[in-house]
Order: C-alpha cells, then sequence, then structure tokens
C-alpha cells in the first residue's frame, strides 16, 4: 500500500470521478485507474462499483474512506512536524575532536552553538584522530574537528581554521626574551613533544625534517596541558598551537619563529557517504567566526 494509491483513493471519493481525480492528481486517467486497482487487489476489496460512465464508493470503499484520511493526514503532519523542528534546530549532533583542538578552540564556538540551537542534543568525542576516522566511518559520529591531512577516500572535510604553531619556553628562558628564534637554533635546546599517537606530533617531526632540525627529545607528554607544564618546569622547549599557549601559557615565554609562519589547518570532517548534517554546518560556522575574529589564527588555505 503506497501513499500515492490513497491520495489517489481519496480523490476519486471526493471528486465522484476517476477523470476529475486525475486531474486533480496531476496524473493520467489509465495511471490513475491502474493504481487503484493495485490497492484494491492489495486490500483484497473492491472499493468502487464501476457503473459504465459513472462510479459509487462501495461499503468497504466507505469504510476505507476516513481511514485513508486519516493516514494522509498524519504523514502531511508530520512533514510540516519535520521540517518545523529541523529550521526550530531540533536534533542530535555527535562531534569528535583531536586533544589538541578540543579544549581550546570548541568551548567557545559550542557556547555560541548553543545559544543559536538550545533545543540541539548534543555529545562529544575527544579522541585521536584514527579514532575519529573511524567514528566517522562507522557513523557513530557525524562531524569531527581534526588537523589535515587526512589520506582516507572515505572522508570529506572542509578547512576551517589555520593555525599558527609557537616555540614556547620557559618565561625564564634566554630565549623568551628573543623577538624570534631560528630554525636551526631548536638544535641547541633540548625538545618536549606530545607522543606519536597526537597528529600535531607528526607534523612537528614533519617539520623538523623538512627544515633539517635535529632536536634533542627530552620528554615526550600524552597531553598539551602536561606538555605545557613540563616547560614551564624548565625541562625544555616545545612547538605548540598558539591557541594553547594564548590559554593556558601564560607563565612561558612565546617566540615566533623566522620566516614564514608555522602552521597547521584544521577541517572540519565527515563521511564522504553520508550528508553533511545541517547542525553541523552551523557548528562549523561558529569554529570558523572564531578562527577570523582572533589573532591565533591566519586566513583558511586549501589543505
Amino acid at each position: 500500500m503506497k501513499l500515492h494509491q490513497l491520495r489517489y483513493f481519496v480523490a476519486v471519493v471526493d471528486t465522484g470521478s476517476f477523470s476529475r481525480a486525475a486531474t486533480r492528481c496531476g496524473v493520467t486517467q489509465p495511471s490513475l485507474s491502474q493504481q487503484i486497482i493495485k490497492l484494491e487487489k492489495e486490500l483484497e476489496l473492491s472499493l468502487f462499483d464501476r457503473l459504465g460512465r459513472s462510479i459509487a464508493v462501495t461499503e468497504a470503499g466507505h469504510l476505507f474512506y476516513p481511514r485513508a484520511k486519516r493516514i494522509l493526514a498524519d504523514v502531511d503532519e508530520a512533514r510540516d512536524m519535520l521540517a518545523e523542528e529541523l529550521t526550530e534546530g531540533h536534533g542530535h549532533l555527535s562531534v569528535g575532536a583531536i586533544p589538541t583542538a578540543a579544549p581550546y578552540l570548541l568551548p567557545c564556538a559550542l557556547a555560541g552553538f548553543r545559544t543559536q540551537w538550545p533545543d540541539a542534543e548534543l555529545s562529544i568525542t575527544e579522541d585521536m584522530t584514527e579514532n575519529l576516522i573511524r567514528q566517522l566511518v562507522d557513523a557513530e559520529i557525524d562531524m569531527a574537528v581534526m588537523a589535515a591531512p587526512l589520506d582516507d577516500e572515505r572522508i570529506q572535510m572542509e578547512p576551517i581554521a589555520e593555525e599558527r604553531l609557537v616555540c614556547v619556553a620557559p618565561a625564564d628562558h634566554p630565549l623568551a626574551q628573543r623577538d624570534s628564534v631560528g630554525r636551526d637554533e631548536l638544535n641547541d635546546h633540548p625538545l618536549i613533544v606530545l607522543h606519536e599517537v597526537h597528529c600535531l606530533s607528526q607534523q612537528v617531526r614533519a617539520f623538523c625534517l623538512s627544515h633539517r632540525v635535529t632536536p634533542r627529545i627530552n620528554c615526550r607528554a600524552g597531553q598539551l596541558s602536561t606538555l605545557i607544564h613540563l616547560v614551564g618546569l624548565g625541562l625544555g622547549i616545545s612547538l605548540i598551537p598558539q591557541s594553547a599557549y594564548t590559554q593556558q601559557g601564560t607563565h612561558l615565554g612565546v617566540v615566533p619563529l623566522e620566516g614564514p609562519p608555522v602552521t597547521r589547518t584544521l577541517v572540519a570532517a565527515w563521511n564522504a557517504s553520508r550528508q553533511r548534517p545541517r547542525l553541523g554546518s552551523s557548528l562549523v560556522d561558529q569554529v570558523a567566526e572564531i578562527a577570523r575574529t582572533s589573532s591565533d589564527f591566519l586566513p583558511v588555505s586549501s589543505p
């Protein structure tokens, strides 16, 4: 039993004619008649008596008519309510984020999102890039904020923020008194990095390789906040996102690297086989707006 068959049936009863019903429904009369016949076969009942040039509604047809009207009304109401709820921001959004971005970029964006869509259900997952990709592929989360590149054809992404990476040192360290530090000078100081499971650690390693920097790695931390505290204790220097320094590194000295800015691209990512979530687009807009108004970020470039 299909909805268009019910609509055709109701139209025939309302107009008293197959031809007038076909005109009302915007279909040919033979097509409408065939669908009515299919409906009668499925019900195993005759809904109309065919009387030459006229028709009469059968007893079964009279009984079926209010039920068909109610089904169609319920469907129309469901469609209208769904459209209204989507417009008002109802629904659920599950967002993932890498640990080196979640604490520094998401809170303000989520606050703005909550103000705009107070009725939305929101869940947050903080995890490593590899795990977030798996969760996107398995539809466990709707979208994620991660760092490019993401070499996975199953994932679609959009750049949303270009974040500066800066050198940080203890406040009393000689580097902290400098206006800038040369890339090769990183060889002269012990370096604190994150464990390799973090994409930021991989990006720092790639930076060092591309600039022929061979730093002495003194510590590996599991969390960016731990790394910042280790730098503050004088165990070494590090390269971190500027937003992390802005929010947590006030007890440190920040030293820009000489030459072009060192950056990483943050992206919004989602399953390429799924529609991009509507609420997710709104959250991405919030993140992008924060990045545009913050000195921690640069204009976005393609990953």
